[in-house]
């Protein structure tokens, strides 16, 4: 089985890339706002370490399995 080819998408107002951990901060405040909770649901994420092994364990490894 081929590895999925992880792409990154660059335009004037858009840039999609893979997740790194440096996008912890951002990743706790979107898994903790209260309409992505009531809507989506609680990630039980509760600081940016949260973020991080959230970022690490459970989507980092969908990049291998699905390359997104």
């Amino acid at each position: 089985m081929t590895r999925p080819t992880l792409l990154e998408l660059r335009t004037a107002r858009l840039d999609l890339r893979p997740l790194t951990l440096a996008d912890a901060p951002h990743m706790r405040a979107l898994l903790t706002d209260p309409d992505w909770i009531r809507n989506i649901g609680d990630r039980n994420i509760r600081s940016d370490v949260d973020a991080a092994l959230y970022i690490e364990k459970k989507l980092r490894p969908t990049y291998e399995t699905d390359g997104f």
